[in-house]
């Protein structure tokens, strides 16, 4: 695993290249070029930067989770990547292609090795065809933090065009590369790829593992489906074991609903939520329920877990039982936090209406977590819950005000963006929150 200090370093290197190309493109400049020449300036002044560089620095100076670091840098990484890509595009408009793509082919053949990648990155996802050979030809090469920040890039989308690219990589020896790759390569769709795949859910790395195994359940090849039980039975990490069924719920094929149901009373309450929303998927996509398993779901209403309670309740919905709603409404008031806001959550996902207002009182609860899951519940309600949403964000409290502008952003609504990027450069105790929210918006 890369640690922040690395990720960050890469992430800044890439700033430089935006600054290099776009000085580049300014030099070339004459004075026939005003509109391309303001819109160059505003760019190096990092006006078209949702996240600056340096907020995202000071958040994740207090990360401790390596994980969600990752994330966030890559998120920042998709943030400047469009934005360069829209530049370059608009520059094209403005001075023409070829004047355009020029800094861009200078780079790629004389700068830097950070340069000349990431050069070669931009010009292969503008169609450039010679660009997208040396890509291929030269990415197992870099060094593993370009890889990583590369290959998240081309990830995305997991566009088809970067198959070669995602099969070249799965063996890459950081294994956080190649958890990227199979994360590529299951997003493409190419059944075919599975193949390629399953090797890897015999790895040591678990990341890896649980990466692969997900893609496979993307890709639903059959073929897949007898190794992933295997791993299941056989794996001593339920992580591992929730993850295959989960997979496997995936599929269309109805052979494995007794094997599922199975695990319905498994130790660990991750792989009974699993198994019961595997088991759901199976039902609503064959058009046909065992009523024998059904009431095995159904006594999960009450299970001690509130994950557990929560997937059987809304699993037990999305099949027609609405008596899961009296379940719902009671978890909304259980003296658990996690409990109030998975229940917060269910309401959202499900559209219930109905206990619209004990989701409003929620966004004052004490625990931040169900402050933020109730008000993007309300988000779900489409215009009603947009309308309360921005009530509480001018009148509710202040931990009302954050979530509920928070919930806003992510409809990317500028009230509730301008509200948080406030908090965010306050000195309160709510910037580092505010600025969380802000790199999950974008």
């Amino acid at each position: 695993m890369f640690k922040s200090q690395e990720m960050l370093e890469v992430l800044e290197k890439y700033e430089k290249f935006l600054v290099a190309y776009s000085i580049r493109v300014l030099r070339s400049l004459t004075g026939a070029f005003r509109e391309a020449e303001l819109e160059l300036l505003g760019f190096l002044k990092g006006e078209s930067f949702n996240i600056p560089i340096s907020m995202l620095l000071k958040n994740l100076e207090k990360a401790e989770d390596l994980d969600e670091a990752g994330d966030k840098v890559r998120r920042a990484f998709y943030d400047r990547h469009q934005i360069m890509s829209d530049l370059v595009q608009s520059m094209g408009e403005k001075i023409g292609k070829d004047s355009a793509h020029l800094p861009l082919i200078d780079l790629m053949e004389k700068g830097e090795n950070y340069e000349r990648a990431f050069a070669q990155m931009t010009l292969s996802c503008l169609g450039h065809g010679k660009a997208r050979e040396e890509l291929k030809n030269e990415l197992p090469n870099f060094s593993r933090t370009l890889r990583w920040s590369i290959l998240s890039l081309l990830e995305r989308d997991g566009d088809q065009e970067w198959s070669h690219i995602y099969l070249s990589l799965l063996e890459d020896s950081e294994p956080e590369v190649a958890r990227i790759a199979v994360t590529g390569l299951g997003k493409t769709g190419n059944v075919n790829a599975s193949a390629a795949i399953l090797p890897l859910i015999k790895k040591k790395h678990m990341g890896l593992v649980i990466s692969a195994i997900q893609a496979l359940g993307r890709l639903k090849n059959n073929s897949a489906v007898l190794p992933l039980l295997e791993l299941a039975v056989g794996s001593s990490n339920d992580k591992i074991r929730a993850t295959v069924i989960s997979a496997v719920g995936e599929f269309p094929e109805t052979g494995t609903i007794p094997l599922l149901a199975e695990y319905l009373v498994h130790k660990n309450p991750r792989v009974r939520a699993n198994a019961l929303i595997a088991l759901k998927n199976k039902f609503l996509s064959s058009g046909k329920k065992d009523e024998n398993i059904l009431r095995k779901m159904k006594e999960l209403l009450n299970d001690p877990d509130h994950r557990a309670r929560a997937d059987s309740m809304q699993c037990l919905w999305e099949l027609g039982h609405m008596e899961s709603l009296d379940y719902i409404s009671a978890m909304l008031s259980d003296s658990n936090p996690s409990s109030r806001a998975s229940a917060a959550y269910l309401c959202g996902k499900l559209k219930i209406i109905q206990l619209k207002d004990s989701i409003i009182n929620l966004t004052g609860d004490t625990t931040w977590n169900v402050r933020k899951t109730a008000a993007i519940a309300l988000l779900s309600f489409g215009e009603m819950g947009k309308t309360i949403l921005e009530e509480l964000m001018t009148n509710g409290n202040q931990d009302q005000q954050v979530c509920a502008a928070m919930a806003v952003s992510l409809s990317h609504d500028k009230k509730g963006i301008d509200r948080l990027f406030s908090l965010a450069n306050s000195e309160n105790e709510l910037s580092d929150m505010a600025t969380d929210l802000l790199l999950r918006v974008f």
